[in-house]
């Protein structure tokens, strides 16, 4: 019997697609860093060391693309795997809504330049006791270079890390946990991929925002839109001011209490955005509602109707009994065939009921994350 696509992921599958994602992607970085010394050695021999050579642009562009694609890989494969109506389960399908994707590429642009001092004012003081924070991941000094960073840094991790991080671990946590629960739980798994102390703060309060949009607009369409315009943001300024540089050092207190001030207001203007789209939201649903119980009224009329005549037709042909029969056994069908998928998800390893094996997947996951954090910033 052909297994019938879901549209929902669930706690077990997301905590799947997390370790695949994490592991796959230590894998290819150990793989690639080996090819990359041993292809290197052979070309330049000594005269360049391992820092060197996995230092340049090309290395860079090569480990961002590995790890978006190994998102994008881990995504598919899944749904291939688990059998999920692909744009359904992971909340893609969206009515584009003009007002909605400018209130978010506004919000986006709030929340970055609102929290551009504070995290540079955090990265400062963290400095104090990590390790020394590296520059942008590739070089911006040209047009060419610039699109091709916006490509790197701002398209595909929009589209690559809300699939994966949004479109299937946010709905599977939601699956088993509270809204806000799955929220932070899913932003915190997006902060400790990043793996480097100095994302850590920035990125858990963008997985918030982020999955607090795709929770209240029912889709990531538009988490993807904000996402891209914050790191747009970072290479477009790098682009624009190359030589700036953020010096904490010098500020008093004011200029701290101040810059604290306007990420707050930045915050609060985001949670105005997401009011707004709620509440937008459900006059939608409100609406749709009374429109399907309307037209369910209308056909639920013309079907009695046409029982009737169909039924009148039958007596007067002598088949009445006959169909009587043929018509009871289609109606057992159906809740046979549920009975029967009802058994195969209890008795799948994968069931949602039984959360056994997701608590101990990301407890694994979260494990590898925290080390590799640890070892990237100390």
């Amino acid at each position: 019997m052909k297994q019938i696509e879901s549209r929902n992921w669930n706690f077990n599958e997301s905590s799947m697609a997390y370790i695949f994602a994490i592991v796959g992607y230590f894998c290819a970085s150990i793989i690639l860093t080996i090819v990359v010394i041993a292809v290197a050695g052979s070309l330049f021999g000594a005269s360049q060391n391992a820092d060197e050579i996995l230092n340049q642009a090309w290395v860079s562009y090569l480990n961002i693309f590995l790890s978006e694609f190994m998102f994008l890989l881990v995504f598919l494969i899944c749904n291939k795997k688990f059998k999920k109506q692909l744009f359904v389960a992971s909340r893609v399908k969206v009515k584009p809504n003009i007002y909605i994707i400018l209130g978010v590429i506004f919000g986006g642009a709030v929340l970055f330049f609102g929290s551009i001092n504070s995290s540079a004012m955090l990265n400062e003081l963290f400095q104090n006791f990590a390790k020394p924070m590296t520059d942008i991941a590739v070089p911006i000094d040209n047009f060419a270079q610039f699109l091709l960073a916006t490509l790197m840094l701002a398209i595909l991790p929009a589209m690559c890390e809300e699939l994966l991080f949004r479109g299937l671990i946010f709905n599977g946590l939601k699956s088993k946990l509270k809204a806000h629960w799955a929220i932070i739980f899913s932003a915190l798994l997006f902060a400790l991929m990043h793996m480097s102390i100095y994302q850590t703060v920035h990125q858990f309060v963008l997985g918030v925002i982020l999955a607090t949009l795709a929770y209240y607009s029912g889709t990531i369409v538009y988490g993807m839109i904000f996402h891209f315009v914050n790191n747009f943001l970072v290479v477009l300024l790098t682009y624009l001011f190359p030589t700036y540089s953020f010096t904490f050092s010098s500020w008093g207190v004011w200029e701290v209490i101040l810059s604290i001030a306007i990420f707050m207001v930045a915050i609060g203007i985001c949670a105005l955005l997401f009011y707004l789209l709620a509440k937008h939201n459900k006059k939608v649903a409100r609406d749709t509602k009374s429109k399907n119980s309307m037209e369910l009224r209308i056909d639920n009329t013309s079907q009695y109707k046409w029982q009737e005549i169909i039924a009148e037709s039958q007596q007067n042909c002598g088949l009445y009994e006959l169909s009587s029969k043929i018509e009871d056994g289609e109606n057992k069908s159906p809740e046979k065939s549920e009975v029967l998928t009802k058994k195969q998800e209890n008795n799948s390893y994968l069931s949602h009921n039984d959360s056994t094996l997701g608590i101990i997947l990301y407890s694994i996951s979260a494990v590898l994350c925290v080390l590799m954090w640890f070892i990237n910033s100390f």
